[in-house]
Formats: structure tokens, C-alpha cells, sequence
């Protein structure tokens, strides 16, 4: 818009400017040709208009004077060589008569008619020139100004207005941006505080004072939502850990009870079949209602990490043997730097080495490979393992972290568990400083990736 204003008042001055130089070319033409004047008059002229001038008259007036039959009976001398002008052939009379000269004769006391005048705007290369071609049905005459400085000025006009136009739009923008941050500053702060809400961040609010009064009510629905968020998510987290520890002392009597049971039944009898299936089961509850405590610990931050400095080269290699053992048909691979120690609760360690291995022979080929690799660089340790079972299809590798949840091919194989495991391993390192994450799963095998810091005083 602002460009478009600036195009039009610029062009409406060049054209008014313009006007006003034709005006004043005619006032210098129409006095002479009020009746039909020879070669002196012109010349007369010329030198009445070098007084007016002044020295610089050569240089900012031109004319030429032609008659009937077309030919020039006056030029002035200082008409340039490279202006290369077309007369053009002058129309009907118009209505309006010469002016006078002061103190010139007229016939008769009549002036000529005049022809309408024609003006046009031509350069030599050095100068630029705006003619005027005036005439009466006797004589043509051509004058011409030097308007260099009037298109000097204009594009001065436009380098200025241009600077300005800029300067205007940058001061426009950059208001424009600040207003538009102060508007949305509400929206913004209410996105992060969207994008860093997690589980132990569900205490956050955003303060209702410093805000617009139309974003109050979107604030105001937001904080209550999380309070309600926050309030059903410690409910869920209380009941998960109370439960866990109420379910803990029955358990243990109950398996207490069944292995007495299972001790008194008699060899191969139908009494301790059934007493070592419901022992089994007791123990595999046991086993979820850990999971669950810990992973309950983890949410509000109480998850202890008893730290205390553990060969890790010795551990993994005596879990590989572990793997010959429980899994004798699979085939163990292992590349274990020694002497790489890490500063870490050996109990919570060993708990996500058994959960990663027990899945590495669970999901895994009859004939298949598991390969176990433990590197340190940089004052990091990145422990891999890897097994060559079946694919995780894409579209659920980023939810097998996810608690409960179990992919298609749990399902398919028809393997128990509950879909804690993952997410209870990823809870354990992170509580170390380190990360649990899938690195690859493709036809060929699918690793899982261990980060931990290796030293004291890394962790």
C-alpha cells in the first residue's frame, strides 16, 4: 500500500513539474509568434533571453525557427550535435492567440492564430531536454529547456522517499512483531508449559496476573485442568504404591504356605502339581507387584539409588554365561572391553540386564543369536543388546516404552507378561543419568541401546 501511495504522488509531481515547465516553454513561445517574424527577430530574441539567462543561457535554452516551406531560417548556436529531433507537424489552430509583445507591433492590430503545441522530452547524451513545438500557419518554432536538474531533483526525491518507505516498513515490522509477541505472549507461555508437562511436572501453573484479560479464562481452565490432572494422577500413583505394599505381606504368607505344601506333598502327586503351578503364579505376581512399586517410586521421584562402584566388564560377561545356560540352543556373541566400571546401584542394574536378556531369548529365533556389546568413549559407557527375533514394526517402536503395552507380536507368539519391563528398565537408568532406547529393529535383529556415565565423579 505504502509503495503504491509512493508510486502515485511521485508520478502526480513528475507530471504536475512537467506541466509547469510546458507552461513556462509556451510563456517564452507565444509572445513570438503573434505575427510572422524573420530570422532577425529570432535572433533578438535569443540574446533578449541570454540577459534574462545570464551567462548560463547556452546551457539551458535551445531553439530553432522554421518557416512554411520547412526550412530553418534561425538556430541558435549552441544547439547540440548528437540531439537527433523530429519536428513533428503541428495540428489544427487552437482558440488560443499570441500574446503581445510589450511595445511589439501587431498587424493590423490582430495576432496570428496558433497551431496547438506539442511537447516531448528528448536527451543528447549529456543533457536532458524538454522541447515544446509551438506555431502559427507562417512559422514553427522549437524551444527547449535543460531540465537535467529538475530529473537530478526528482531522483533525489525518489532515493530519499525509497530510504524513508524502508525505514517505515522496518519500524512498521518490528512494531508490528512486538505487538503481535505481546498478543500471543499467553499462547506461547501456555505451549511450553503444554510441551513440558510430564509426569513429574503436572505442579505446573501459569500465573494469571500478567496477561491480557481475554486470555484469563483460557488460563484459568487450563490451571484447573491440571489440578484435576495432578490430583487424579497422585491418586493413581498413591493406590499403585499402597497396593503394592498391602499386596506384598499376603503374598509372601501365601508363597510361604505353598512351599511347605509343596514340601509335605507327596512325589509326583496331583498335590504338588498343583501346589508348584500356584507357587509359580504367586511368584510371577511377585514379580509384577515389584514392577509396579518401582515404577511407582520413579513417578514421584523416590525411586533410591543405592550408588556404589561395579566392575561392569565382570558382570555382563557373567551374565553371557548366564544366557549359555538358560538358552543353551541359542548361539551368545559378545565384545566386552574389561575394566570399564561404573558408579551405580548393582541391584536396580542387574534387575534391567535380566528384563533385557529374558526378552532377547523370549522374542528370538529357535536357531537365532543373542550378541551382548560393552564399549566406554568419551567417559560414557554404551552397553548393546541385541537378538535376532522378529521385527517391531515402526509404527510401534515409539510405544514400547509405554506401560502395559505389549506389540503385535507378543500377541502372536503368545508370550505372557504385562508390558512393564521396558518401561521399568528405561525408569532405572534414567534414575542413573543414563537412557534406555531402541537402536535398531530390522529382519535381521533388533538391538537395544544402554547409556550410562562411567566413573564417580561423571555420575
Amino acid at each position: 500500500m505504502l509503495i503504491g501511495f509512493g508510486w502515485v504522488f511521485w508520478n502526480l509531481n513528475y507530471q504536475f513539474s512537467l506541466s509547469s515547465i510546458d507552461r513556462e516553454i509556451q510563456n517564452f513561445g507565444n509572445p513570438n509568434l503573434n505575427r510572422r517574424h524573420g530570422a532577425n527577430h529570432y535572433d533578438q530574441f535569443a540574446k533578449a533571453l541570454k540577459q534574462i539567462l545570464g551567462e548560463d543561457a547556452d546551457k539551458m535554452f535551445i531553439m530553432i525557427v522554421r518557416n512554411e516551406r520547412d526550412m530553418t531560417i534561425y538556430q541558435t548556436p549552441n544547439w547540440p550535435d548528437g540531439l537527433n529531433l523530429e519536428i513533428p507537424q503541428l495540428g489544427g489552430l487552437s482558440t488560443q492567440k499570441s500574446t503581445p509583445l510589450r511595445g511589439g507591433a501587431q498587424s493590423k492590430g490582430q495576432s496570428l492564430p496558433l497551431k496547438n503545441p506539442q511537447f516531448i522530452t528528448i536527451s543528447d547524451g549529456s543533457a536532458t531536454w524538454r522541447v515544446g513545438v509551438m506555431g502559427n500557419r507562417f512559422n514553427t518554432l522549437v524551444l527547449g529547456l535543460n531540465i537535467q536538474e529538475f530529473h537530478s531533483g526528482l531522483e533525489k526525491m525518489k532515493r530519499w522517499y525509497l530510504g524513508a518507505l524502508f525505514t517505515v516498513l522496518g519500524f512498521t515490522a518490528i512494531g508490528s512483531w512486538l505487538l503481535a509477541n505481546r498478543a500471543l505472549r499467553p499462547i506461547t507461555v501456555l505451549t511450553e508449559t503444554l510441551e513440558g508437562i510430564t509426569a513429574k511436572g503436572l505442579s505446573q501453573r501459569i500465573s494469571t496476573g500478567i496477561h491480557a484479560h481475554e486470555f484469563q479464562r483460557l488460563i484459568s481452565v487450563f490451571n484447573d485442568m491440571m489440578c484435576r490432572l495432578e490430583k487424579s494422577y497422585l491418586q493413581a500413583v498413591r493406590f499403585s504404591s499402597n497396593a503394592s505394599h498391602e499386596l506384598r505381606t499376603p503374598l509372601a504368607v501365601l508363597q510361604g504356605e505353598l512351599e511347605q505344601l509343596l514340601h509335605k506333598a507327596l512325589p509326583d502327586s496331583e498335590g504338588q502339581r498343583i501346589a508348584g503351578l500356584m507357587l509359580e503364579e504367586v511368584q510371577r505376581m511377585k514379580t509384577v507387584i515389584e514392577k509396579l512399586l518401582l515404577l511407582s517410586r520413579a513417578d514421584t521421584g523416590d525411586l533410591r539409588v543405592e550408588r556404589s562402584r561395579i566392575d561392569l566388564s565382570q558382570s555382563v560377561s557373567n551374565l553371557a554365561e548366564d544366557i549359555v545356560i538358560l538358552a543353551p540352543h541359542l548361539k551368545v556373541e559378545t565384545k566386552i572391553t574389561e575394566h570399564i566400571e561404573a558408579f551405580a546401584d548393582s541391584h536396580l542394574l542387574h534387575q534391567v540386564f535380566q528384563n533385557l536378556v529374558a526378552n532377547a531369548i523370549k522374542y528370538n529365533r529357535i536357531d537365532g543369536m543373542i550378541c551382548i556389546y560393552l564399549i566406554r568413549e568419551k567417559g560414557v559407557i554404551e552397553m548393546r543388546i541385541g537378538n535376532t527375533g522378529p521385527c517391531i514394526p515402526v509404527m510401534e517402536q515409539d510405544r514400547i516404552f509405554d506401560r502395559f503395552y505389549r506389540g503385535s507380536s507378543s500377541n502372536e507368539i503368545g508370550l505372557d507378561g504385562m508390558g512393564l519391563g521396558l518401561s521399568l528398565c528405561r525408569e532405572i537408568l534414567r534414575a542413573h543419568g543414563g537412557d534406555l532406547s531402541l537402536e535398531r529393529s530390522d529382519h535381521d535383529r533388533t538391538v537395544f541401546l544402554i547409556k550410562l556415565k562411567s566413573t564417580e565423579n561423571d555420575s
